[in-house]
């Protein structure tokens, strides 16, 4: 009888042992999801430091303004002797310094990128990649590894810039060919609005970042993964995805192996407003 009282404990302990550590995987679980969301938060925040995409964004609207005009002021001058040879020079300084603007905007895609990929690389090594491994009997789990690290932006976010008030023809030209959204007035996200003629060469690429609302700005958030895009690889990004995975084998009630992943998605701060 003392025999069996015995073994009966030592099987209700060893149960709750047991147990007690399928629910430890649980917490860790949460607890990964938790860690991974601020992952993709520092990333996020990290894109548009210092409104450094907001700015680019006007810089780029800005200078399209800028070929437009200028381009106007050529063909009324072009028979001119006299004002022909000051309007083409004011033609080609606005033609190269929109090629420069469009070589910073690629700059500032792969530092931003890169900087924001490196923060989250440091932050992980010093706390999710060091944290200890569960290694009883019946249960072990790995380190948590980083598997994935995607940019893009949010569906249905627009650019942060308006058409421009002053330039009335070229805001008509941008509403017929669909550059600005029908509801906000804000050009469509993640274009390339190039000017029709002579400089159709050049690129005017304007980001998805969102605009501030009434004067407020939008801080860095977390976003459903369902509504980060993806496929504009060419656009300053304002949005990060993570995906981390931990494996965990088990040994009782049957030998098992599995990998849990979460995924954290984060968007960047929203534009500053125009100064």
């Amino acid at each position: 009888m003392l025999v069996l009282t015995v073994v009966s404990v030592w099987l209700i302990a060893m149960g709750l042992v047991v147990g007690l550590s399928f629910v430890g995987v649980y917490f860790m679980y949460a607890a990964l999801q938790n860690q991974t969301n601020d992952l993709a938060l520092l990333a996020a925040t990290i894109l548009n430091e210092g409104d450094r995409e907001g700015q680019m964004n006007n810089m780029v609207s800005f200078s399209r303004q800028l070929v437009f005009t200028s381009r106007k002021t050529y063909v009324r001058f072009a028979d001119d002797l006299d004002f022909e040879p000051i309007a083409k020079q004011l033609l080609d300084e606005a033609r190269d310094g929109a090629a420069a603007v469009e070589a910073e905007r690629a700059n500032l895609l792969r530092t931003a990128t890169s900087e924001a990929t490196n923060e989250l690389a440091s932050a992980f090594q010093k706390g999710m990649a060091s944290q200890d491994k569960m290694t009883l009997p019946w249960i072990q789990t790995t380190s948590p590894r980083i598997v994935s690290v995607s940019f893009g932006y949010v569906d249905q976010v627009p650019s942060n810039v308006e058409p421009p008030k002053a330039l009335t023809e070229l805001a008509a030209l941008d509403k017929q060919i669909i550059h600005t959204a029908q509801k906000d007035n804000y050009y469509v996200p993640n274009i390339d609005a190039k000017l029709s003629g002579p400089d159709t060469n050049l690129d005017f690429n304007l980001t998805s970042l969102a605009p501030p609302v009434q004067g407020t700005v939008s801080p860095a958030h977390m976003i459903l993964p369902t509504a980060f895009k993806s496929d504009a690889p060419r656009h300053l990004p304002s949005v990060v995805t993570i995906g981390v995975t931990l494996d965990v084998a088990t040994q009782f009630p049957t030998k098992a192996h599995e990998t849990m992943k979460v995924i954290g998605c984060a968007a960047t701060s929203g534009a500053q407003p125009p100064r």
